[in-house]
Order: structure tokens, then C-alpha cells, then sequence
């Protein structure tokens, strides 16, 4: 892309309150309404727009992230599934229950921002 026109899409409006040290640092991710994350935390921030449907996020502070047993190979990501049977997740990883963290359900037309670094 031609910095130019990156410079000038970022200069109008809504988007120049973003600082042009950010342009190579935004994204756009669109899903499905099957899709499903499993936990994991990202380097920047995140506004989650929800267009249709409903989304449920579960939201934990950076410091439970050793409660979360990130994998050895990939940090930002937990090796917990949560959709596993609870006495499966405790057998597996006994200190999971010791996470606190929140649910947050999202509907059309609602905004959500998570910080950098939240699971």
C-alpha cells in the first residue's frame, strides 16, 4: 500500500486520533458465528465490535496468566480448553481454579475494548 493514501486515510475522520506510529499495528478481524477462540492474549489492543449475533468472551488479568499454563512453544496461548469437562481441566491442570477473571457476553451494536496483554 502507498503510504500516501495510508497516511491520508488515517488523517480524516474518525481515524486521526490514532497516531501515525500506529498504522502498521492495526487490524481488522472479522468471524463467524462459529467461531471460537480458544484463550489467549494479544500484543495490542483490541476493540471487538459486534455487528450480529452474541459473543462471549471470558476476560482474565495479565498476572493469572500462571494459572493459565501458557504452552511452552507459544506463550500467548493457554494450553487449558475450556470447554473440557471440569473434572478433566482440574486433572489436568490443578491450578486453573485458581484464575479469577470475569465473563463478558456481547451483543449487536456493542463495543468492547481489551487491552493489550488480557487473556
Amino acid at each position: 500500500l502507498d503510504d500516501r493514501y495510508v497516511q491520508r486515510a488515517y488523517g480524516s475522520k474518525p481515524l486521526s486520533w490514532i497516531s501515525s506510529r500506529q498504522f502498521d499495528n492495526l487490524r481488522l478481524r472479522m468471524g463467524l458465528a462459529a467461531l471460537r477462540y480458544n484463550c489467549h492474549y494479544d500484543g495490542l489492543d483490541n476493540f471487538i465490535i459486534q455487528v450480529a449475533g452474541k459473543k462471549t468472551f471470558v476476560i482474565l488479568h495479565p498476572n493469572e496468566a500462571i494459572y493459565l499454563y501458557p504452552k511452552k512453544d507459544d506463550k500467548r496461548r493457554s494450553q487449558v480448553d475450556f470447554t473440557e469437562d471440569d473434572f478433566i481441566i482440574k486433572r489436568k491442570y490443578p491450578s486453573f481454579d485458581k484464575a479469577k477473571g470475569f465473563i463478558h457476553h456481547l451483543e449487536p451494536g456493542d463495543v468492547f475494548f481489551l487491552p493489550r496483554f488480557w487473556w
